[in-house]
C-alpha cells in the first residue's frame, strides 16, 4: 500500500466551515483541534445552504430556494468577524432552479443552476444550456454543476453533467467553445495542476478522472481513468475533486471512499482508496495533516488524519445533509 505524504509544517488550530443543506441547518464553524477533533464555534442560521466560498472578510453562500413566490435559488453574503459569520445579506436571485456552485473573481461572481441548466454572471447576464446525454435518467436535459474562472484570469470554465461538455466563455460569460468530456459520464468538478498545464476533471456518473491540457482557453483531453477498485462491481458515483502534493483525489459516493491518482503529463493512474467513515461523501477537503469529509447520506462529518500508513480517523460530528467544507486563510 502507498503511503500519503506527510506535512511538516507545524499545526495551527483552524476554522473548519460546513453547509448543513436543510431549511433549519445553517453553515456551522468548528474549531479543528491538534488531536483532530471537531469542537463547535457557532453557526449562521440560513436556510438549505448548497455551496459556499470566501473572498476577503466575506463568505458568499447559495441557498437552494429562499423565496416564497418561486424555486429560484438565492446568494447572500455574509460578513466574517473574528471568524464568526455575521450580518447575513438579503437574497439575490440566480435566475435559475438548484443553484449548486459559485466562484468569485474581483468583482465577478458567477453561479451555476444545476436544474435549470445554467450559468449565470451575477446579477442579470445569464446564459440557458441545451442538450440531453446518453444516460436518460440524469442526462435527460442540461444540468450545468460547476463554475470557476481560469488561472490566466482570462476564462470562466463551466461543466454540464447533462450534455458531457466544458464550456469556455470569456468574462463577460460570451460562449467561447465547448469541449467534449466522455459521453455519459457526466462531468461536475475541475480542478488545475499547480503549474496551470493541465485540467482534472471528476466525472460523476461513471466514478472517472479525466486529464486535459491546457492554453489559453484550449482544452484537449489526454486520458480518462476509473477511480474505483477494479474489484468494485456495486453502484457509485463520484462528487469532488482536490490536488494535495502533486496527487489528484476524488470522493466516491457508494464506494464511499477517497481515491487518489497520481498523472506523469500523458497517464492518470489509480494509486489506492481509503475509506472515509460516512455514506456519500459529498465534498471533503484538506486541512493541513487532516482531511475532512462531508458524508451528506450518513448525515456526519468525519475527520481523518494523514499518517505514513494512510488515514486515521479521529472524529465523527453528526450534522444533517454536510455538503461543503472549507476553512479561511
Amino acid at each position: 500500500m502507498r503511503k500519503l505524504a506527510v506535512s511538516e509544517r507545524k499545526f495551527e488550530m483552524k476554522n473548519i466551515y460546513i453547509s448543513s443543506c436543510v431549511p433549519e441547518g445553517g453553515v456551522y464553524r468548528y474549531n479543528l483541534t491538534d488531536s483532530g477533533k471537531l469542537e463547535f464555534a457557532d453557526k449562521l442560521s440560513v436556510d438549505s445552504p448548497m455551496y459556499h466560498i470566501f473572498d476577503g472578510k466575506k463568505m458568499y453562500i447559495i441557498l437552494r430556494a429562499p423565496f416564497k413566490d418561486n424555486k429560484d435559488s438565492g446568494l447572500i453574503s455574509a460578513d466574517v468577524a473574528d471568524y464568526r459569520l455575521v450580518n447575513p445579506s438579503e437574497p439575490v436571485s440566480t435566475k435559475g432552479i438548484v443553484a449548486c456552485h459559485l466562484c468569485k473573481e474581483e468583482d465577478d461572481i458567477y453561479c451555476v443552476n444545476y436544474v435549470s441548466g445554467s450559468v449565470i454572471k451575477m446579477p442579470d447576464k445569464l446564459d440557458i444550456h441545451e442538450g440531453n446525454g446518453p444516460n436518460k435518467k440524469r442526462q435527460e436535459s442540461a444540468h450545468t454543476h460547476f463554475v470557476t474562472v481560469s488561472p490566466d484570469k482570462k476564462y470562466v470554465l463551466v461543466t454540464d453533467l447533462g450534455t458531457d461538455k466544458i464550456f469556455v466563455y470569456n468574462r463577460s460569460l460570451e460562449l467561447v467553445r465547448t469541449v467534449d468530456a466522455p459521453s455519459g459520464h457526466g462531468v461536475r468538478h475541475l480542478i488545475f495542476s499547480e503549474d496551470s498545464r493541465y485540467l482534472f476533471a471528476v466525472n460523476e456518473l461513471e466514478s472517472t478522472v479525466s486529464a486535459y491540457s491546457y492554453n489559453d482557453g484550449r482544452l484537449e483531453i489526454i486520458d480518462t481513468v476509473s477511480a474505483l477498485p477494479e474489484d468494485f462491481d456495486g453502484f457509485s458515483i463520484a462528487a469532488a475533486i482536490r490536488l494535495r502534493k502533486g496527487h489528484i483525489f476524488v470522493s466516491n459516493r457508494g464506494h464511499d471512499s477517497l481515491a487518489e491518482l497520481s498523472f506523469d503529463g500523458k497517464k492518470l493512474k489509480l494509486l489506492n482508496t481509503y475509506p472515509c467513515g460516512g455514506a456519500e461523501p459529498r465534498d471533503f477537503d484538506f486541512f493541513g495533516d487532516y482531511v475532512i469529509f462531508a458524508n451528506i447520506a450518513g448525515n456526519n462529518v468525519t475527520v481523518f488524519r494523514i499518517t505514513g500508513n494512510g488515514l486515521e480517523q479521529t472524529d465523527d460530528v453528526a450534522l444533517e445533509q454536510p455538503l461543503c467544507v472549507s476553512t479561511i486563510d
